[in-house]
């Protein structure tokens, strides 16, 4: 049986599986923080590392910083323009300290009541109903 059991979420992502001790490791380096969301089979669901006992003070000689509140409703508002119309590009303006991660395709997407209307010949002749 591996010892390596344990994930941990970055940008939304699962990563791992990695063992207790690589775990570890990457909290004393600064790589994961008390508030790094962590899961390993039998436990109930994610969790911050901070909560749960084999990682109780594995965050190396400085003290994590406070928590800040989990608020969906307190986010800052992103302003951005979408330009253009068959090949969309978008401009986004960051406040200091903001950052943002693109991911491929992200852009690529479809929304309800998308009509598609065929034209046979040139398109001169007036619209006919039928």
């Amino acid at each position: 049986m591996s010892d390596k059991i344990w994930y941990v979420a970055e940008g939304g992502q699962s990563v791992g599986p990695m063992t207790l001790d690589e775990l570890k490791e990457g909290m004393a380096r600064g790589n994961y923080t008390s508030q790094t969301m962590v899961f390993k089979q039998g436990m109930a669901g994610w969790k911050p590392a901070g909560e749960v006992p084999e990682l109780i003070g594995s965050g190396g000689s400085t003290p994590p910083p406070p928590s800040i509140p989990h608020s969906p409703s307190g986010a800052d508002e992103v302003d951005f323009k979408i330009f253009g119309e068959d090949m969309q590009f978008v401009e986004i303006e960051l406040d200091p300290g903001e950052s943002v991660v693109a991911e491929a395709g992200a852009m690529m997407y479809m929304e309800d009541g998308i009509e598609m209307e065929t034209i046979f010949g040139d398109g001169s002749a007036s619209k006919k109903g039928g």
